[in-house]
């Protein structure tokens, strides 16, 4: 199970649209089978599986070292995952 408590994160669900893209890469091989929608702060981004599983690990670091991580780590997220991620963090 995957949990997620982050206070600027509205909503996570399941998309059924075959016509999105995900924003985190523009070749995927093989293409996701399912994308996701992030809504926060009023936006909305579309990911794949991939990236949210990142992006969860990376909000988990934060909230682990109760600040943004060194280079050292964030080094091995896409810059997508690192600057969504660093905005999401809310801090202690």
């Amino acid at each position: 199970m995957i949990i997620l408590e982050n206070k600027r994160i509205n909503n996570i669900k399941m998309l059924e649209e075959t016509n999105l893209t995900c924003s985190c890469s523009n070749k995927h091989v093989p293409n996701p089978m399912q994308l996701i929608e992030i809504s926060y702060d009023g936006q909305r981004q579309v990911v794949c599986p991939t990236f949210l599983v990142n992006l969860i690990d990376l909000l988990q670091t934060y909230e682990l070292l109760s600040g943004p991580p060194p280079g050292s780590i964030t080094k091995h997220y896409g810059k997508d995952i690192r600057d969504l991620a660093k905005s999401l963090w809310a801090g202690p």
